[in-house]
């Protein structure tokens, strides 16, 4: 004999669902994860400076990587400030 879950079972499902959409709401700002890609061309020699604004306690993740070089002596680096 099959088992039909009706209103019931649907009416938990979505209370479930609509508890667990609230918690990755409340601990997780949407709002604040967007996220931000550069591509630049960097001449030798040269310094480039880039701003982020960001609030107290947020958390910024950088990433970077060389796309293309002459494969001499490069010295690539980041700094916060």
């Amino acid at each position: 004999m099959a088992r039909r879950c009706g209103a019931n079972g649907s009416y938990r499902f979505f209370t479930l669902l609509f508890a667990l959409l609230l918690q990755l709401i409340e601990s997780k700002d949407l709002f604040d994860m967007a996220e931000n890609e550069l591509t630049i061309t960097l001449q030798a020699g040269r310094v480039e400076c880039f701003h982020q604004p960001a609030k107290e306690g947020q958390v910024l993740e950088v990433e970077y990587q060389v796309l293309d070089s002459n494969f001499g002596n490069m010295d690539v680096s980041r700094g916060l400030e």
